[in-house]
């Protein structure tokens, strides 16, 4: 008995120093994402919430647009419609939208290309609020597929279309009771199995669901879908997504070595310039700072919501500093000083190319939105990718 009183009283100084300090990180990870007009924070280790935290008037009840958040969760969609036999990621696109079949380069687009953004399909085409779907699949092509990556929403709108058709055959040969688009085989098979309920999903005016930017979610249902990937397909007992196709979304391509299917692939970049930072983690992110982190080392996924029109800058080096600790001073300093960058060469400052932060080692040259020049993007990709010419900014900026 004295021997366990003894190591009792023994482990409580640890307890006393562990706990605190690992409270510290998340509040502190918290207050700079505050400071950037934070309207949430959720972690969560090994599928139980350690830290919940609103702010900015938002709170837990509320479903908050999370913009290209919504992005990640197609790629799940075609996964386990690739489970079920309903396609295939290497299947041509034209063998179900069949008017690209005469088209050079349409006819050699795949589903996989559609999905890490390398479909070469240009993302200003006439968009059009009536039928966004129809607008993607009439779009011109700026390059052959698998050589040009080209973030936008034309991608995931023909994949879509492509869904709708292939459920639309279904429906008539098979099942009355099948699901009529995309947005209903999501719901059926990964949201509903996993106790995900979105707030509100947009669509247009022939009622497609938006897979871009549509999704309106609560930061602890988003967490759910975080859950799904952290534990590799499966939710309890039941295997959602099969384990052995889940890692193709987090393989980059040779254009850009960053972004898997509908997946950011942060942690290299955000690694080496700060080492407690997991190499790992990848991210589902959306306009205005909404993000989903997913960290399988760490068993931790994490929803950080953020205000919408915001100018403040959020950064996933800085708040993922403050959140893992070490280095999170010099990693903050870093990123004001891109973000002080960034202004100046939106001003169109004479100075800004002195001042230019080296880019990390592995940064790739790629080409977002249909802008005539290229930006360099680190590996890391503190923003969402979403040109000016994304209708999701257009959007954003309507009064």
């Amino acid at each position: 008995m004295r021997t366990t009183i003894v190591a009792a009283l023994l482990s409580l100084p640890l307890l006393a120093l562990t706990l605190p300090a690992q409270d510290l990180a998340f509040k502190r990870a918290a207050d700079y994402s505050k400071e950037k007009d934070g309207l949430a924070v959720l972690v969560s280790h090994k599928g139980k919430t350690v830290f919940e935290r609103y702010a900015n008037g938002h709170d837990a009840d509320k479903a908050k647009h999370i913009w290209s958040g919504t992005k990640s969760f197609a790629p799940m969609m075609a996964l386990a419609a690739q489970a079920e036999g309903l396609l295939k990621l290497d299947e041509f696109v034209a063998d179900t939208i069949t008017e690209w079949a005469d088209d050079p380069r349409k006819k050699k687009i795949t589903i996989r290309h559609l999905l890490s953004f390398t479909s070469g399909i240009s993302q200003k085409s006439s968009y059009s609020r009536s039928d966004i779907y129809k607008s993607a699949v009439m779009a011109e092509t700026k390059a052959d597929p698998g050589k040009r990556f080209k973030y936008g929403s034309n991608h995931l709108r023909v994949f879509g279309e492509l869904m709708k058709r292939k459920l639309a055959t279904r429906l008539n040969t098979q099942q009355k009771n099948a699901p009529r688009d995309a947005l209903a085989y999501l719901r059926q098979r990964i949201l509903d199995p996993i106790g995900c309920e979105f707030g509100k999903w947009t669509r247009d005016k022939s009622k497609n669901p938006n897979l871009a930017y549509g999704a309106y979610v609560t930061a602890r249902n988003w967490v759910k879908f975080g859950h799904l990937v952290l534990n590799k397909g499966r939710c309890g007992d039941r295997q959602v997504v099969p384990s052995d196709y889940l890692h193709q979304c987090f393989v980059g391509t040779r254009t850009n070595p960053t972004y898997g299917l509908n997946w950011w692939l942060i942690g290299g970049g955000l690694h080496r310039r700060n080492a407690a930072v997991p190499k790992d983690t990848v991210a589902a992110k959306g306009l205005f700072g909404q993000m989903l982190y997913v960290i399988p080392s760490r068993d931790l996924v994490i929803v950080r919501f953020g205000k919408d029109r915001s100018r403040k800058g959020f950064s996933d080096a800085a708040f993922l500093g403050r959140l893992f600790g070490r280095g999170a001073a010099r990693t903050g300093e870093a990123s004001t000083r891109r973000e002080k960058i960034s202004q100046e060469q939106r001003a169109g400052s004479s100075d800004v190319k002195a001042a230019l932060v080296p880019p990390a080692p592995g940064s790739t040259t790629i080409t977002v939105g249909d802008a005539s020049t290229t930006r360099l993007i680190e590996r890391d990709h503190d923003g969402a990718g979403a040109s000016r010419n994304d209708p999701e900014v257009e959007l954003a900026q309507l009064p």
